[in-house]
């Protein structure tokens, strides 16, 4: 993914931190690292809108458990959701139509809502997943945000829109 333009021509990478089988970002978060450019993490937001807030996250920061035992900062820069180029997000399972499978909690559907109606609009949401997580087809359901990209362990593909 590093020497793709897509990582080439932007700054604001929003990332994840891998739990249990989900693709590790680790190298992709070091590679933004290692570029000079910014890495934020999801963090559930406080209130009942059960939507993420996006914070900064370095290389010497200390990380809390939130109540997933999802690992997350605190006290670092937020950025708002409209600010980032590339959020990478995981998934459990997608189809080559751009749909996808989360864990079934939709809070990337209601973070990033307001993408459905513009396509075109910043951020690029990127699903990464392993390519046996590919399944024949996805019927979304009408809140499901699609997605613009998938990166598995063998490509980086994007879906016409």
């Amino acid at each position: 993914m590093t020497g793709h333009p897509i990582f080439q021509t932007n700054r604001q990478f929003g990332c994840y931190l891998a739990s249990q089988e989900e693709f590790d970002t680790g190298p992709i978060i070091n590679a933004v690292w290692q570029a000079k450019k910014n890495c934020y993490l999801p963090v559930i937001a406080d209130g009942p809108e059960k939507n993420l807030q996006f914070l900064q996250y370095q290389s010497h920061d200390i990380l809390y458990p939130n109540r997933y035992h999802i690992l997350e900062p605190r006290a670092t820069p937020m950025i708002l959701v409209r600010q980032l180029d590339v959020v990478l997000v995981p998934l459990v399972g997608f189809d080559r139509e751009g749909n996808r499978l989360g864990m079934g909690s939709g809070f990337y559907d209601r973070t990033f809502s307001f993408l459905r109606d513009n396509k075109t609009a910043s951020p690029c949401l990127i699903g990464v997943a392993y390519q046996v997580q590919q399944v024949e087809n996805i019927l979304p359901d009408e809140w499901d945000v699609p997605l613009m990209g998938i990166l598995t362990e063998k490509e980086l593909f994007f879906f016409k829109k």
